[in-house]
């Protein structure tokens, strides 16, 4: 649940909380940074953003100024575990969770966390056995048992069938600019044609022609890809900064475009530019 509160320098702070009790912190397996050992219940946990986002440090760490009433009765901060995603990374505000720990009965509703065996199939029915026995002429709510990873997996599947979308597309538009590459190399290569057959009479060699022919088309694609990459770096800038958890190091990226492009590029032109070198000069000129 979200929590509204202040930071030490009393900033308005929105922290997402957890409640729980010490088994469920233990099954969640949180990567703990730093330990201030104190009472184990009625304790908060901050996690490192949430920690440096508040103003505190490992000497500092006085909560009874800074958290609201769903926190009510916590006294002390147990510690700093490392931060985890509690939205998907293009959703809502930065994740500045803290998790406070009581005892199980003093949460007024939550859910349980069950750590099964191996066979999903099996320990679920058993579950939803037990449950149903256990709410037979009961006034209880049936909420459906799901496991976390499964659970998280299906809120990520939106996501994952954008990127989905988005290799299909960067597929179809290699395959397009490869088709493109190869009609404008055609082009080019025809219209070069007279050039090279008049060059190859005055002693000019297959060669020095698609030597010249592939030099000129490359010096054309340098500028495109000189044209190009600031254009596609902003494009991804403007993209990534609406996200929590941004891509970092990506710079390779725009390499291998440059390095993909320039060996369909030459590849598209050698096969043209050979095919009109090797083109007999008397040929070619007689077409004029």
């Amino acid at each position: 649940m979200g929590q509204y509160s202040t930071t030490r320098d009393g900033q308005d702070i929105l922290y997402k909380l957890i409640r729980m009790d010490s088994t469920a912190f233990s099954m969640f397996g949180f990567e703990i940074l730093e330990d201030f050992h104190v009472q184990q219940f009625n304790s908060v946990w901050f996690s490192d953003k949430s920690f440096t986002a508040t103003g505190f440090d490992s000497d500092y760490h006085d909560i009874s100024g800074t958290l609201s009433r769903r926190t009510k009765g916590c006294e002390q901060v147990a510690g700093v575990f490392k931060s985890f995603p509690t939205n998907n990374a293009n959703m809502g505000e930065e994740d500045l969770a803290i998790v406070s720990l009581m005892r199980s009965e003093d949460i007024p509703f939550a859910g349980l966390v069950i750590e099964t065996t191996p066979d999903r199939k099996a320990a679920k029915a058993q579950i939803m056995e037990a449950f149903d026995n256990y709410i037979k002429d009961k006034q209880v709510k049936d909420n459906l048992a799901f496991w976390v990873d499964e659970n998280i997996a299906e809120a990520w599947k939106p996501a994952r069938n954008n990127m989905r979308l988005v290799e299909i597309f960067m597929l179809l538009s290699i395959v397009i600019a490869l088709l493109g590459l190869v009609a404008m190399s055609t082009y080019y290569a025809d219209e070069k044609s007279r050039d090279i057959a008049v060059r190859k009479v005055f002693g000019g060699t297959i060669e020095t022609e698609a030597g010249r022919t592939i030099r000129e088309y490359m010096i054309l694609v340098g500028i495109a890809c000189v044209i190009g990459i600031p254009i596609a770096v902003y494009a991804a800038q403007e993209y990534l900064k609406d996200f929590i958890y941004r891509l970092e190091g990506y710079w390779w990226v725009f390499v291998v475009a440059v390095l993909l492009t320039v060996a369909m590029a030459f590849a598209s032109v050698l096969w043209q530019t050979l095919k009109a070198a090797r083109t007999n000069p008397a040929v070619e000129l007689k077409k004029e």
